[in-house]
């Protein structure tokens, strides 16, 4: 008996010692217990989340708080995860059904921890609002929208009640709006006639698009007469949620164009005066234009109405809106009929970077068919303040169509590579030219220096020296709490640390194997900076090295050893690749269903590992999805006669496309793989060789041998 009492009392003893999954309440959870839990993907404590504990839990620590909630989100704990974020925010339920703000608990969490979490709440209450908006949460929403445009002083001591913080809630502002938009319509059964009730209810279902349902109403709302057409004018987001309804619904155009007139006329019509949106007529005439595109001889009228809402346009912004669709309605009747069009309203752009598509489309197109005298008409017209690559872009084709080994091609190429700010021109002239490329010459990002708004830029030094620590300290525990992507997602929403903190942060993800994430994250420290700043800091090696880094070598090298047999495939060729491809994430998956580092679709993968005589394998692995993208791509050269860039566009768009390219493009004494490159229709395509280009370039003299 003594024995066996004995006996009991060691396995109680022992099993008291491990971590309870049946505690009581969760704030009865040591951090340790939970890391280990979240470490085992075991979220049974979600099911012990009260307001009540998760109260407890944030006043102990509302950073871990947080964390907790996102790992939460992410394995669908919804209802768990929104309590802990309102504690981590600084709200409590003590009476009532949603919470409050709660001053004891908001003076404990550190201010950073506060936004970061309250930023989380306002994201799950959009998601909810958008599945299945509770109408009684209301005023719920509406405190939350106080606290996030700073009128709800209590969530802010004076200290932090800069006029920096609406930019911080700048997401949150966007979420609550969508959500209170849904949960005051989710009780409004249109048709009662209540134009005002009806006109909210259009806004929240174009919200969703849900255009055929929105376009049901305005149409029942025009037929009550001067009341239902009133409301439809009253407002500038009434009249885009209507247009956009109109434009994307089964509706026939036709029918569409005649509402809208009819409006426009009751408009003109109208004796009264201050209840319509001043942008009425804009609106009307802007998607009259856009409704009259689809309809079988709406061209000519489509570009009328354009150029007619282009006059009335009451901001800077509209313009450049109506200018591009009309660019866009004149794209189809050919590159000439466009041409034209960009030489009348070139000088009428307020921001040039707008129009980087109908320019690049067209550079496109006049590069395919190598008409040059074309291309430097539109190299004249081109405004200030056209992004560098559309400039530099053009200055390297009309180069290329001089002959081979000429001085003018030799001096332009030296003149590009002597000023441009993109990486793909700088490093393409340095290689077309022959010449070594010095990491300090090159600004990584290839950003233009449009300087800091000096407000802007004082509060955010105003914000490093007040919260930088906090900053910090909530970057260190997404790695604490294994959450290395939210280490991101902290710094673009607080990017108030040095970069020594991000570096060194950086290469704690890379020696967890978390590449991605650690480009990423110096990625983004970088575009804060001047084309200056850039530079120095990525030529100091490893930051170069972070950005550019080598993982899985021995394996690279073997598949490279393997295959390459002379040719021209290179280890920094595929890490190029790969980085392009995956950003060095084994588990990355396209939405297309591509897989892995080298992103092969399953099919490929089997085909190929039918070829290698591989019976097992695991596309994920780098040791089998490193082989098989290596192979692929060998196949690809093998298969275009040795050239990299064809191949590289084959690997992307297809082997059946490229060829098809190549014919069409032809080859003559003009042709290099540089120019052909930029004919190549799609966008995709272009850019994703391009930057396998630069990468590999930039790997080649990181690493030089």
């Amino acid at each position: 008996m003594r024995f066996r009492l004995f006996f009991w009392l060691t396995v109680f003893a022992a099993c008291s010692s491990l971590p309870s999954c049946t505690k009581a309440s969760f704030s009865d959870y040591s951090e340790a217990e939970l890391k280990q839990a979240v470490l085992n993907n075991d979220f049974s404590f979600a099911e012990t989340v009260t307001p009540v504990s998760a109260r407890k839990f944030a006043k102990r620590d509302a950073e871990a708080a947080l964390f907790l909630g996102l790992h939460l989100l992410e394995n669908g704990k919804k209802e768990a995860a929104e309590t802990l974020f309102e504690s981590a925010s600084g709200l409590s339920r003590k009476s009532g059904r949603y919470p409050q703000i709660d001053d004891r608990l908001q003076k404990k969490i550190p201010f950073v921890t506060r936004v970061a979490a309250f930023s989380e709440l306002c994201g799950v209450l959009e998601e909810k609002s958008r599945e299945n908006p509770d109408p009684g949460s209301l005023d719920y929403l509406l405190l939350l929208k106080n606290i996030s445009e700073g009128e709800e002083k209590a969530f802010l001591s004076r200290k932090e009640a800069l006029p920096f913080f609406p930019w911080i809630f700048d997401s949150a502002t966007g979420n609550l709006a969508a959500a209170i938009l849904r949960t005051e319509s989710a009780a409004i059964d249109p048709g009662k006639g209540n134009p005002e009730t009806d006109i909210k209810k259009i806004r929240a279902l174009a919200l969703d698009k849900l255009y055929d349902e929105a376009a049901g109403i305005f149409f029942s709302l025009m037929e009550t007469g001067s009341s239902g057409k009133a409301a439809l004018l009253s407002s500038r987001e009434i009249l885009s949620a209507s247009g956009r309804a109109l434009l994307y619904s089964e509706t026939d155009p036709a029918a569409s164009l005649k509402a809208l007139e009819e409006l426009e006329q009751f408009l003109v019509n109208s004796n009264v005066s201050g209840n319509f949106s001043p942008e009425a007529e804009y609106m009307l005439t802007f998607y009259k234009s856009r409704i009259c595109s689809r309809l079988p001889d709406g061209k000519e009228p489509a570009i009328n109405f354009m150029e007619s809402s282009i006059l009335s346009a009451p901001t800077e912004y509209d313009r450049d809106m109506s200018i591009w669709y009309l660019l866009d309605t004149a794209r189809a009747e050919g590159p000439g009929f466009l041409l034209d069009e960009i030489e009348k309203t070139a000088g009428e752009w307020t921001n040039p970077a707008v129009f980087s598509d109908i320019l690049s489309s067209i550079i496109t197109n006049l590069t395919a068919v190598k008409d040059r005298e074309n291309l430097i008409r539109l190299r004249n017209l081109l405004p200030h303040g056209v992004p560098s690559e559309i400039k530099e872009r053009l200055d390297y084709i009309i180069t290329m169509f001089f002959p081979d080994g000429s001085h003018d091609r030799e001096e332009g190429l030296r003149l590009l590579y002597a000023g441009a700010v993109t990486p793909y021109y700088k490093t393409r002239a340095a290689a077309d030219l022959g010449i070594f490329t010095n990491l300090k010459d090159i600004d990584p990002l290839g950003l233009e220096d449009s300087g800091f708004d000096p407000e802007k830029k004082k509060a955010m030094e105003t914000m490093e020296n007040l919260f930088g620590k906090q900053v910090e300290r909530l970057i260190t525990g997404t790695l604490q709490w294994h959450l290395p992507k939210q280490a991101v997602v902290v710094f673009r929403d607080f990017p108030h640390v040095d970069f020594k903190f991000i570096k060194d942060t950086a290469e704690q993800l890379m020696e967890q194997g978390f590449y991605s994430d650690a480009v990423r994250l110096v990625s983004a420290s970088l575009a804060l900076m001047d084309s200056a700043g850039r530079k120095k800091y990525w030529s100091y090696v490893p930051v170069a090295e972070i950005l550019y880094p080598k993982p899985w070598e021995t394996i690279v090298t073997e598949a490279v050893e393997e295959f390459g047999q002379g040719r021209v495939l290179s280890k920094n060729l595929i890490f190029a690749l790969i980085k392009q491809e995956s950003l060095f994430n084994p588990d990355a998956v396209s939405y297309a269903g591509a897989c892995g580092l080298t992103q092969l679709m399953k099919s490929t993968a089997e085909e190929i590992a039918g070829k290698l005589g591989i019976e097992e394998y695991n596309v994920f692995l780098p040791e089998y999805n490193i082989k098989f993208g290596v192979y692929y791509l060998y196949e690809m050269i093998q298969r275009l006669d040795g050239e990299v860039i064809p191949a590289l566009c084959a690997y992307n768009a297809g082997m059946s496309r490229v060829r098809e390219w190549k014919r069409d493009f032809g080859d003559d004494n003009h042709d290099s793989s540089g120019l052909f490159l930029e004919a190549i229709p799609y966008d995709e395509t272009r850019n994703y060789a391009k930057n396998i280009f630069t990468f590999m370039n930039y790997y080649s003299i990181l690493y030089a041998e």
